[in-house]
Parts: structure tokens; C-alpha cells; sequence
């Protein structure tokens, strides 16, 4: 049972990463490039709807549930049962 929900976490943490990394890569080479093209004023307006928006839109869900699983991953990683010997 625990190795099915290790290899779950990890693929669903290996492609959550994934679709963040792509966001962010098209979100700062692209969209902030825009941005920085148009007035002040309504970059700052663009900016907050963008805010706004993403809150409300499948980003957070993935955001958060990819920080989850990472932290799941690392509780589980750290309490495999094997003993270790000590670093010298």
C-alpha cells in the first residue's frame, strides 16, 4: 500500500512541478514582457486582474497540492523503517 502511495505522490509532485515550471517560464518570459511594454498605469491594473484571476483558477489547487505531496514525500522518505548507519 505504501509503495503505490509513494509512486502516486511522486507522479502526481513529478507533473505538478512540470506545469508550474511551464507557467512560470511563459508567465515571466512573456507576460512580464508585456507588461513592461504598456503604460505603468495599466500594467498595474493588468497585473491585479492576472492576481486575481489566478487565485481563483486551477493554479492554486496544484500549487498547493504539489508543496503537500513534496512534504508527504519527505515525512515518508524519512521514516522508511531501514536503520542507517551513522556519518562519519
Amino acid at each position: 500500500m505504501r509503495n503505490i502511495l509513494t509512486s502516486g505522490l511522486l507522479w502526481f509532485s513529478a507533473l505538478g512541478c512540470g506545469l508550474l515550471a511551464g507557467l512560470y517560464f511563459a508567465f515571466s518570459a512573456f507576460v512580464m514582457t508585456a507588461l513592461g511594454r504598456i503604460d505603468q498605469a495599466a500594467g498595474i491594473s493588468a497585473m491585479n486582474a492576472i492576481s486575481v484571476d489566478i487565485l481563483r483558477s486551477l493554479f492554486m489547487p496544484v500549487f498547493l497540492g504539489t508543496t503537500l505531496s513534496c512534504a508527504v514525500l519527505v515525512v515518508l522518505g524519512g521514516c522508511d523503517g531501514r536503520s542507517r548507519a551513522p556519518l562519519r
